[in-house]
């Protein structure tokens, strides 16, 4: 394996010091077993691990199996089976290590016959961006120059980086006016006027989703504008499922180019109105978005994936009806909004000053938005406010009853 790591910067951290099993620290004094070796025998809390899981519970015992006590010896772990087209190594050792070539050598201290010595694993690894299966292995040895049986000394942990799958998180924005020009702002919307709803849907797992379902109900007071080929509206029509088979999000870390055709993140308008007889000024309540993959494309070089800009399904094109794949968190594919509803104003634009035209724009998908998407302390926010929408050009428009 080559090591592929900025430079490492030993520090102290929670388990960086190795722990005598026995509970107390043995000195050595004296010469009482000076003249004979200490037969150490190493073992590890498990034979395998995964990335993902903190590497710092896995730990490495040596024992002095005597007759003589251990000292001047080591823990090194050997990194050199490892391979690094799935892992890295992380950028910290724990105190006490050293990292040389592929080998990290940890110091010890003294051991008398039947102790023991437990050390948590000192280093990290970090899964490429994309990959995942096995990784290789790396090989512990408790190293003893005097030690009169090396045999027992090594011992072998297989390392595999589990598959999450695909994790789509979903952010939709509250409803305010919107102008003409596409610019979001924070005003509310008056009784009559129109304006759109605005979401993103975005791939933090570690599989391509290829195609997404999404599902919009939208706040009290509020009906669809516009009616969507290819997508199922409510009688009520406050709710729109639509299926963009031709949509093809790969993992977050894979997106590492805004200026490519490679998109991790999609926005997602549907133009909206306000009934006539909405009580405003009022915050109305209900609004729902939903996302799910309809299919996964594993092992794809996201190269190949070609960004869609339609505005929805293909003409003649049909919403899938392929079963939903199993989300790794499907926790976040739901999110919440809401309405801001103004007062009255009697010409449809809230006094404000703008307010998108009657005739509206096509409902469906924005250009991806990875750029504009980040994740902040767990959760996804979205710079929507205060910048510029570019929509896509409209298609076939049906303005709804």
């Amino acid at each position: 394996m080559k090591l592929r790591t900025r430079r490492l910067l030993a520090r102290a951290g929670a388990g960086g010091l190795a722990l005598f099993t026995s509970g107390a620290m043995i000195a050595i004094g004296g010469a009482a077993h000076a003249d004979v070796g200490a037969d150490l025998e190493l073992t590890v809390s498990s034979d395998s691990v995964a990335v993902g899981e903190p590497l710092a519970a896995h730990r490495a015992v040596a024992l002095n199996k005597g007759p003589g006590d251990a000292a001047g010896w080591q823990f090194e772990y050997d990194l050199s089976g490892l391979d690094d087209s799935v892992v890295t190594l992380g950028d910290h050792l724990h105190l006490g290590c050293e990292l040389t070539g592929e080998k990290i050598r940890c110091s010890t201290m003294g051991l008398a016959p039947g102790h023991s010595l437990a050390q948590p694993t000192p280093f990290t690894l970090t899964k490429v961006p994309g990959k995942h299966g096995k990784a290789g292995s790396y090989t512990v040895t408790a190293v003893s120059e005097t030690d009169p049986d090396q045999t027992n000394n090594s011992a072998k942990v297989e390392v595999e980086v589990p598959a999450i799958g695909v994790d789509l998180a979903v952010y939709a924005d509250d409803v305010h006016q919107v102008t003409e020009e596409g610019e979001f702002t924070d005003r509310p919307v008056p009784p009559g006027g129109r304006t759109l709803t605005f979401g993103v849907v975005a791939n933090f797992g570690d599989t391509i989703a290829k195609g997404v379902r999404v599902r919009v109900t939208l706040p009290q007071y509020l009906t669809f504008d516009e009616v969507e080929p290819g997508c199922e509206y409510s009688a009520g029509n406050r709710t729109v499922t639509c299926d963009y088979d031709q949509i093809t999000l790969v993992p977050a870390d894979r997106d590492t180019d805004d200026s490519d055709d490679v998109i991790s993140a999609v926005g997602i308008v549907f133009p909206v109105k306000v009934a006539e007889d909405a009580p405003g000024p009022v915050v109305a309540r209900g609004g729902e978005m939903f996302s799910s993959a309809l299919a996964v494309e594993d092992g794809v070089d996201p190269a190949s994936v070609a960004r869609s800009r339609s505005t929805g399904l293909p003409e003649g094109a049909k919403g899938m009806s392929a079963k939903q794949v199993d989300d790794a968190d499907p926790a976040d594919n739901t999110d919440t909004f809401r309405a801001h509803i103004g007062a009255p104003s009697g010409d449809g634009t809230g006094g404000g000053g703008g307010g998108l035209p009657v005739t509206g724009v096509q409902a469906g998908l924005v250009g991806g938005v990875g750029a504009g998407v980040v994740l902040l302390g767990g959760a996804l926010f979205l710079l929507a406010r205060r910048r510029r929408v570019v929509l896509v050009t409209p298609g076939d428009e049906k303005p709804a009853a």
